[in-house]
């Protein structure tokens, strides 16, 4: 479960930096540069809820028993 979580984190952090830094740096279309950090935040904050739903439930099937 740890792992999941792990490769998952580490998934997001990279398509959101991708996404949040990319249009930028290639100086790309004003929609990609309004798209890109808004798609990067709603996965860092999809994130943020896997997250918290991993270290503060008390639900079996999170506490993998």
């Amino acid at each position: 479960m740890q792992e999941q979580l792990a490769r998952s984190l580490r998934n997001t952090a990279l398509v959101a930096v991708v996404l949040g830094l990319l249009p930028f740096a290639l100086d790309a279309s004003v929609v990609w540069k309004v798209i890109g950090p808004v798609v990067a935040a709603a996965l860092l904050v999809h994130t943020g809820q896997q997250v918290w739903q991993q270290v503060f439930s008390t639900s079996p099937r999170h506490l993998n028993v």
